[in-house]
């Protein structure tokens, strides 16, 4: 058994000290590794979520393309699909995906630079129902995981 020590109390007396022990000293150490846990897991909640920039650009000519080329069936489709994909991308943050969503509002271009001529909107259509059908792919294969 530990001796307790002795401290210079107020007027003189010795006042006794509380020994240190190993329970107390365990349980300090938790509450710093609890505090610092909490801390982290904060710090990566905070950190960017979304599409990068390349990829935003990527949305925003894929909805041109999307209205230029396609039927106002497919182009609203899409638009609902790519809707879709930004905001999964950003998880439950409804201010990031509003942020993104006015990025690729601003980031339009004028169809007639991303369109040449009336014939390139078949390849272009093309690649974008590649797109849609990759999406869906990984959507469904999501969705399938849980069960």
């Amino acid at each position: 058994m530990r001796t307790i020590d002795m401290a210079k109390g107020q007027g003189g007396k010795a006042a006794p000290r509380p020994p240190d022990w190993p329970a107390e000293t365990v349980l300090r150490d938790l509450a710093v590794a609890v505090v610092l846990a909490g801390a982290s897991a904060c710090w990566a909640q905070g950190r960017a979520m979304g599409l990068t920039d390349t990829a935003l650009q990527y949305e925003a000519d894929y909805r041109v393309v999307a209205a230029r080329c396609g039927t106002p069936a497919f182009e609203k489709k899409f638009y609902q699909q790519s809707r879709q994909f930004v905001a999964a991308s950003n998880g439950q943050d409804k201010e990031a995906i509003n942020r993104q969503e006015r990025t690729i509002e601003r980031l339009r271009r004028n169809p007639i630079a991303l369109i040449g001529s009336q014939s390139d909107c078949k390849v272009q259509g093309d690649e974008l129902k590649r797109v849609m059908d990759e999406r869906s792919r990984s959507r469904s294969g999501q969705r399938g995981r849980g069960r």
